[in-house]
């Protein structure tokens, strides 16, 4: 039986004009005490998951790939002529005017995937905003039903006790008591499932900062690359690129998109986990 102490939960207690209309609802039908209550406790459980359940990050994370797979394309060895009989049908020039197209083409895409992840990031943030009422409206909800937990077991009393060899007792209050025990069950719910909306909503900010550190590493790349290539001009400059700069740029930069791909994918197991947690209790 559920011991209704406000300071194991550490809910606040009703407003007093509300334990008055409590107590008065405890006197009416037992099997129907508390009911407005037990249901927006269940309604909130339920708008809750709803708010929790999002694929903007799994989609921000496919962006993700389509980043790292654009730049993956671009080799800056093909800067480098073939030799042999075919290097006379071959030039540095041409090439260099080949990896520039291919250059300033990624680029685009990678100013159209960004905004694209931008987007999805909001869609988080907008979400996590949503959540937070889904939160407010759920603790009014516990609130409410802490109050008639502890009206019910006040009226309730202490059941009978079972002597030994004794039949049981009849208890007028046990309807009551059986009731008190389901609002206690979903009273515990809705507590429980307080710590892990924000768990959720923790992740759901890591990720949104990793995924973030994309844009900058993307940037410095295109502007390193841009002025080694000699595409800082209107008209492109005269020039023969390092190729093992190039590499190690490229190389650098995949490693960081790597590192967020990781931080991501560590982001959305914990949520999953938290989500799962949630509606093991909508369900339970």
């Amino acid at each position: 039986m559920a011991d209704g102490s406000g300071r194991f939960f550490g809910i606040p207690e009703p407003d007093p004009d509300r334990l008055q209309d409590m107590q008065a609802e405890v006197q009416a039908d037992p099997a129907v005490y508390g009911e407005r209550s037990r249901q927006s406790v269940r309604d909130c459980l339920d708008l809750v998951l709803a708010e929790a359940r999002t694929g903007d990050l799994t989609e921000a994370g496919a962006r993700l790939d389509h980043l790292i797979a654009c730049v993956e394309s671009l080799h800056p060895r093909e800067l480098e002529p073939r030799r042999g009989l075919a290097g006379l049908f071959d030039s540095r020039n041409s090439r260099l005017k080949r990896f520039r197209s291919a250059f300033q083409a990624a680029g685009r895409t990678v100013k159209d995937t960004l905004a694209e992840i931008e987007e999805r990031l909001k869609g988080v943030e907008t979400r996590g905003a949503s959540l937070n009422g889904a939160l407010d409206a759920l603790r009014e909800g516990v609130r409410e039903i802490h109050g008639h937990v502890r009206v019910g077991l006040a009226a309730a009393g202490v059941a009978p006790v079972v002597k030994e060899g004794e039949d049981r007792p009849d208890d007028p209050h046990q309807a009551l008591r059986t009731r008190i025990d389901d609002l206690d069950a979903h009273r515990a719910s809705g507590v429980a499932a307080l710590p892990y909306a924000r768990a959720i909503q923790n992740a759901d900010a890591w990720a949104a900062d990793a995924i973030r550190r994309a844009a900058p590493a993307l940037n410095a790349w295109q502007e390193d690359w841009t002025a080694r290539l000699g595409l800082d001009r209107k008209r492109p400059r005269k020039v023969r690129p390092d190729i093992s700069e190039l590499q190690a740029l490229r190389d650098r930069l995949l490693a960081t998109l790597t590192r967020i791909k990781a931080d991501l994918a560590q982001a959305q197991e914990r949520r999953k986990a938290q989500v799962a947690r949630l509606e093991t209790l909508r369900n339970g």
